[in-house]
């Protein structure tokens, strides 16, 4: 669903999504693309496409691009956070656990608070919604309990297994 809000944050405009369909629009107007409900599992495609007469506005955007690129790379070559200090030795996890509840499904769902410094969860917050790579699985292969959040933010697997997040994570597993 594609919605368009006016100044009072009431909604004027909104177009479902359809197989085929377009949706074009001046880069001037606000915009928020959502799916049109909970239930609805197929993903969408939002293909910004955005159009200039102007040479030097062009260039300026290509500019910022290949600098936004070689900052993003930068980021990911600097290794994962957390991997710049050593992981805590013996953290007591169960310690952190403040809640233990059972799904209708049987599955464990186990809280935790203040397993991770705030410092190393600010970076790695930073870090996701600024260079980010989002993957999007809309496959619903029998997923009964979704509730249709399925975006997953990627990172370099053999820098995170360097990291203090994963020594914790490790041990929140033995539970």
């Amino acid at each position: 669903m594609l919605l368009r809000y006016d100044e009072d944050n009431e909604i004027v405009a909104g177009a479902v999504p359809k197989y085929g369909r377009v949706v074009v629009w001046q880069s001037s107007v606000s915009y928020l693309p959502r799916p049109p409900s909970i239930a609805f599992k197929k993903g969408q495609l939002l293909l910004h496409v955005q159009f200039t007469k102007s040479k030097q506005k062009m260039l300026a955007s290509h500019m910022e691009r290949v600098a936004a690129k070689k900052e993003r790379q930068a980021a990911y070559d600097s290794g994962f956070i957390g991997s710049d200090k050593p992981a805590p030795s013996g953290i007591d996890v169960a310690r952190h656990k403040v809640s233990e509840h059972t799904s209708i499904q049987g599955k464990k769902i186990l809280v935790f608070d203040d397993l991770f410094d705030k410092e190393d969860l600010d970076k790695l917050r930073a870090l996701m919604l600024k260079h980010g790579t989002y993957y999007y699985d809309d496959s619903d292969l029998g997923d009964d309990d979704s509730d249709n959040v399925q975006w997953i933010a990627g990172f370099e697997i053999n820098d995170y297994i360097q990291s203090r997040l994963w020594n914790i994570m490790q041990q929140v597993c033995y539970l």
